[in-house]
């Protein structure tokens, strides 16, 4: 790998997930592509599609799983239109980076079409989701804000929740009490039949 990310809770989540046959992964947020490396080798009989919103994350993606075959990458950011955005956001280098509407000013003159996952779901010929992971530094509040009815067909989700639009550091479900922003968020989580596990300063697994 040319450049690796601090996922040390992957290999962990990874040995949770092998026993349940997973078929469909999708890593929404891929960054280098350390993280759809992992899936992918990890769970050879699954096709990873890997999403990254900016151009320089998503070209490292590409270089990081060219000798994977069962990779196919994406260069887009998860939304729920398909509208044009703009890449913003550089609070850790490459890190922090997130896709927001065209009318919030950002420093960056980037721009990346935004894709909705029913649609990705079926350019990809996906009947369902085994393994969703998302982690998007706040767009996931605009993704499932609308109750998708694609994440019904989700059977194990990961992601890391940024309240406030990706402008907190906090990302405890376990502290919803104090910030409503996450509210609708876990309701809509648990109205598609997901159980929620919340791990204090960790991501957060969800699942069927």
């Amino acid at each position: 790998l040319v450049k690796q990310e601090n996922l040390a809770d992957y290999p962990q989540l990874v040995e949770v997930l092998q026993p349940w046959g997973m078929q469909y992964v999708v890593d929404a947020g891929s960054n280098d592509g350390f993280s759809t490396w992992l899936f992918a080798r990890a769970l050879p009989n699954a096709t990873v599609i890997a999403i990254e919103a900016n151009l320089g994350n998503y070209l490292m993606t590409r270089l990081n799983t060219q000798s994977l075959s069962n990779v196919h990458t994406v260069h887009a950011a998860l939304w729920r239109s398909s509208e044009t955005l703009r890449v913003a956001g550089q609070r850790l280098g490459n890190v922090g980076i997130n896709a927001v509407p065209m009318n919030i000013r950002a420093r960056s003159s980037e721009t990346v079409a935004g894709v909705e996952m029913q649609t990705l779901m079926e350019k990809a010929c996906f009947p369902r989701v085994d393994f969703l992971k998302m982690d998007i530094e706040g767009g996931e509040m605009n993704v499932l804000a609308d109750k998708p009815r694609w994440l019904r067909k989700v059977r194990f989700f990961w992601m890391e929740a940024h309240p406030n639009g990706g402008n907190s550091n906090m990302t405890d479900l376990s502290q919803v009490q104090h910030h409503r922003p996450l509210e609708p968020l876990l309701d809509t989580l648990l109205g598609a039949g997901l159980m929620v596990f919340t791990v204090p300063n960790q991501r957060h697994p969800a699942r069927h």
